[in-house]
């Protein structure tokens, strides 16, 4: 594609997001009006048959289930909904840098560094600089690892040629790309850096005693079990209950604040470590060839699949966030003693995984970076990569442009300087 295709492409894009985004808001009301229905339609069912006992079972049976079918569908819609609003904005916001204006992307003016070798003197950082230009990053962690490509460059031909090979395969497979952006995008929160992903899974002893808990979380719902038999039996009398309830319930709570600490290093990152799962995946089973990019998928499904650690993690996490909701602490906890079963599911699954999930969440950061030169060799077909020399220093180019001066108003130049130390300045 030349540049007015690329244009042409994202303004389609945008298009066709809008169209799917408005017919599923239209959905979604829908979804909505069925659901007051179906619910007012299960009460008029218990009013009418209060009696009919055969009648009402199936008719309250039959509304839980269409109620349930609706609130599942609900969900997705506004998944959906929520692709088809990241990808308007996102192909709107390509349309624009065509024209410019940059001001949608970040500059990471928090990189700008006095001191750093070439970095501040070439405005690579910042308003209008370079990252700004490049920066495609749809996750906190990717945008580090960009920045690290431009202030660390890479110095042997060999890996130069290699990045070089990864960014064009990328290129072949723009719908990966997107995808990753587009479900980057969809987590409200992320990881603000490497050093919270480290943070957040550290390699450290458990807080709670395995042995024991785990016995009594298959002890007290046996209990449970056994008391219930025995009920039913006329054995024992139905007030035990209440002691019984009384005693588990004090406890689940014994371990609280041990319980509490393992909740708040997951606080509300349910949804985020699903959609990470969720780009984890994508790499897992994207087609990959180059060096690179086969060798990040490598990191990722070294003897376990890593988006299926994080599934399960995430599932661990929305279960005991659950425990700590009222009311739903009152009945399962001392039920099941289930903050404590899935506190403890969680420390089992960091002891396996917390090594492994720092070189996961780098293998995310890596490709998301990718996808960003990616990104910018697909928007700019008339820029070609740079041919590595191994001999004598050279740096040879011809028509050379600022890539931040408007393709109009840009004189180009050729360029050729065959030995170092040489400055040369163009205007």
């Amino acid at each position: 594609m030349n540049v007015s295709e690329r244009i042409e492409y994202y303004r389609q894009l945008a298009t066709n997001a809008r169209q799917t985004y408005n017919s599923l808001s239209r959905q979604l009301s829908i979804n909505s009006v069925l659901r007051l229905v179906i619910f007012l339609a299960g009460v008029a069912c218990v009013y009418i048959f209060y009696h009919h006992t055969l009648i009402l079972v199936p008719a309250i049976a039959l509304t839980v289930l269409l109620f349930l079918f609706l609130l599942q569908r609900h969900g997705k819609l506004t998944t959906q909904k929520k692709r088809a609003e990241i990808t308007q904005k996102l192909s709107e916001d390509e349309g624009k840098a065509f024209a410019y204006d940059f001001s949608s992307f970040d500059g990471a003016p928090e990189e700008i560094d006095p001191a750093h070798d070439f970095s501040f003197d070439l405005d690579i950082f910042g308003e209008q600089s370079i990252f700004q230009l490049i920066n495609r990053t749809c996750l906190p962690i990717g945008k580090e690892k960009l920045a690290g490509f431009l202030k660390r460059p890479l110095l042997h031909k060999n890996d130069i040629e290699e990045r070089q090979k990864a960014v064009k395969e990328l290129t072949e497979n723009e719908a990966f790309c997107l995808q990753f952006r587009i479900v980057g995008g969809l987590s409200d929160k992320s990881f603000s850096s490497m050093q919270e992903v480290e943070n957040t899974f550290p390699v450290k002893p458990p807080t709670l005693k395995p042995v024991l808990w785990g016995s009594l979380t298959v002890l007290v719902p046996a209990l449970y079990v056994v008391y219930l038999t025995l009920w039913l039996l006329n054995i024992v009398p139905g007030s035990l209950f209440l002691l019984l309830y009384i005693f588990t319930l004090a406890l689940s709570s014994i371990p609280l604040n041990k319980v509490k600490k393992i909740w708040l290093q997951f606080d509300k990152k349910a949804k985020l470590l699903q959609n990470h799962a969720e780009l984890l995946n994508l790499i897992e089973t994207a087609p990959f060839k180059s060096k690179i990019l086969k060798g990040l998928q490598d990191r990722i499904t070294n003897n376990k699949k890593s988006s299926a650690c994080i599934n399960r993690l995430t599932r661990y996490v929305s279960n005991l966030d659950q425990s700590f909701a009222f009311p739903v602490l009152l009945i399962v906890n001392p039920l099941f003693l289930w903050n404590i079963r899935y506190s403890l599911k969680i420390e089992r699954w960091m002891k396996e995984n917390a090594a492994h999930a720092l070189e996961w969440f780098d293998v995310l950061a890596e490709t998301d970076a990718l996808i960003s030169l990616a990104t910018f060799t697909l928007n700019h077909p008339d820029y070609t990569f740079p041919t590595i020399n191994e001999g004598d220093f050279c740096l040879e180019g011809t028509d050379i442009g600022h890539p931040l001066i408007p393709a109009d108003k840009c004189v180009k130049n050729d360029l050729i300087i065959v030995r170092k130390p040489y400055f040369m300045i163009i205007t």
